[in-house]
């Protein structure tokens, strides 16, 4: 949509203007509404649509002090608004290009975690207590957050786990330890989201939501495994960080599937060594 016009004032602030602040008034890339002879559109000497342009042309007095000034700032902000619709139309691209590959992978990872959710599901025997969640870090993928997330060349995405107390690997499983209080944050598109507030962990994995605290954010974690977990986090917290509008698309709550990555090295190391025993042991 074109819901927003550059206006004189905003020429003479120009200065403080980012990249980002021209999205509100790019037009969506796909949308009908997008330039084209056949939609109306006119264009000037540069090849710029004057119908989309999105700035408001002068139309003062021409013997204003500041008529010069006013417009070379026009130009310029067009010229960038311009680079910026470009940049959005790369990134587009980008991720059309990457998307159905991004969301296979991310969905392999899903599953793992889904499987082992089906598994707590169906089982009628008392859960084994959870072992330490301190000191741990798990890893999360998530089909939410590939579809409408901004993209990244190399996405880093965790949820990690800490106390103030050193752990003690020999006490882990006694069951005179006591409960102690963890703390921890969320690393989503490039930068943490948020501190977990200081919190007990549950005793026995469950399919129960467990709330925690991120700021003024609450989200839902379940504890599913020692080495699985699936958390819901509202869409605000996921965006916090992001400049641009969140989708109006994106669902209210993003759903992540968690697996610790000392776990996943683990379990790499098994699979590597059983492959190497069975070519070892094939005749040559």
């Amino acid at each position: 949509m074109f819901g927003r016009i550059i206006t004189r004032n905003q020429i003479h602030k120009k200065s403080s203007l980012q990249p980002e602040d021209y999205d509100e008034d790019i037009s969506d890339l796909e949308s009908e509404q997008s330039c084209s002879s056949e939609n109306g559109c006119e264009y000037d000497s540069n090849e710029d649509c004057t119908k989309h342009d999105g700035f408001e042309p002068e139309s003062d007095d021409s013997s204003d002090s500041d008529g010069g000034s006013d417009i070379d700032g026009y130009y310029q902000m067009k010229r960038e608004r311009k680079k910026r619709k470009e940049e959005l139309k790369e990134q587009k691209e980008y991720r059309d290009d990457n998307l159905s590959e991004d969301l296979e992978f991310e969905t392999r990872y899903e599953n793992q975690v889904k499987e082992v959710l089906a598994k707590l599901q169906a089982s009628k025997k008392k859960p084994s207590p959870l072992k330490r969640i301190g000191g741990r870090m798990f890893k999360i993928w998530s089909v939410d957050h590939v579809k409408h997330c901004p993209p990244e060349v190399a996405p880093t995405r965790y949820i990690e786990f800490y106390s103030d107390d050193e752990y003690d690997e020999d006490k882990c499983d006694r069951p005179e330890r006591k409960q102690k209080q963890l703390g921890g944050h969320i690393y989503l598109i490039s930068e943490t989201i948020g501190y977990l507030h200081r919190f007990i962990p549950p005793k026995l994995p469950s399919t129960k939501p467990y709330q925690l605290r991120v700021g003024d954010s609450t989200l839902d974690v379940q504890f599913i495994d020692d080495n699985y977990m699936i958390l819901k986090i509202p869409r605000e917290l996921v965006f916090i960080n992001v400049k641009t509008p969140i989708p109006s698309e994106a669902p209210p709550v993003f759903t992540y599937y968690g697996i610790c990555d000392g776990h996943m090295v683990e379990e790499s190391k098994r699979r590597q060594e059983k492959k190497e025993r069975r070519r070892s042991a094939s005749p040559e």
